[in-house]
């Protein structure tokens, strides 16, 4: 995402691994990186809620980190298919 203020903390930003230069100059607004992010939830939502073939084939739904882990990772590869 874009930088929105020229405050920031070197430390930090070397060790993310980011090159700030380069985000200034390419990368996405806040704005539009919030509209991304919300259109790829929305369609992960209607996708889980249209019950998209694939989705939790026979998943227990047991709230166990791994289990739900498994669970998103099938929705996420089905959305991806889609």
């Amino acid at each position: 995402m874009k930088p929105i203020s020229d405050t920031f903390v070197p430390e930090a930003l070397a060790v993310s691994g980011l090159d700030r230069d380069r985000l200034i100059r390419e990368a996405p607004t806040p704005e539009q990186a919030m509209a991304q992010a919300a259109r790829w939830v929305n369609d992960l939502r209607a996708a889980w809620a249209a019950g998209v073939p694939g989705c939790l084939d026979g998943l227990p739904h047991t709230h166990h980190a791994g289990d739900d882990a498994a669970e998103l990772a099938q929705v996420f590869e089905a959305v991806l298919r889609r």
